[in-house]
């Protein structure tokens, strides 16, 4: 997964440089069409039913979830990250290009450091979520990621905004990592 993120973030910032967003658009639009119907196709499915279960029907498991309260927490925390990141990404090329002063291939190379920097934060996570605990491993990132949300606001307002986006974009890293970690996306404890 972060190896697919490198690759779609320098080959965004390279075919924006070299064409246009409308090319990095479509090219990407048809590389994740070929990706995404690769395995549909090729792998087989094999039924392997080994004895008949009945449990919840859909409506009383939905209901039961819902009346988890701190699932709906959780969730709703996870919802509002994902939300304030896409806001920030979408508005990236705006920042590097006319507040920075940036080319165009340049919001690529920014949104690189979050990619790199999640990568330099992994081990961290690693050794501390054991010790303490993933409640508070998660509650610390989504503290994290709100003060950078609130610190993009003072991007171009205030004086070294090159330093700033830097600082942002390197502290970001470690609400993704903690993301992928406490969620075991990507490394089980």
């Amino acid at each position: 997964m972060i190896i697919s993120n490198i690759i779609a973030v320098k080959g965004s910032a390279y075919l924006i440089e070299k064409y246009s967003y409308r090319m990095m658009g479509l090219s990407f639009a048809i590389a994740t069409f070929i990706v995404m119907y690769v395995t549909p196709i090729f792998v087989k499915e094999r039924v392997k039913v080994t004895k008949e279960h009945k449990g919840l029907g859909i409506f009383n498991a939905v209901i039961i979830t819902l009346k988890n309260k701190q699932f709906l927490i959780y969730v709703m925390a996870l919802f509002l990250f994902w939300l304030g990141w896409y806001v920030i990404a979408n508005g990236f090329p705006y920042i590097v290009k006319i507040v920075l002063n940036r080319s165009e291939g340049d919001v690529g190379n920014f949104l690189a450091i979050v990619i790199i920097s999640s990568l330099i934060y992994l081990p961290l996570i690693r050794i501390l979520a054991p010790k303490l605990g993933k409640k508070f491993m998660f509650s610390t990132a989504m503290f994290v990621a709100a003060l950078v949300f609130a610190i993009v606001f003072f991007v171009g307002i205030i004086p070294l905004s090159t330093l700033l986006i830097y600082t942002v974009l390197a502290l970001m890293g470690f609400p993704f990592s903690c993301i992928l970690h406490c969620n075991k996306l990507l490394l089980p404890i």
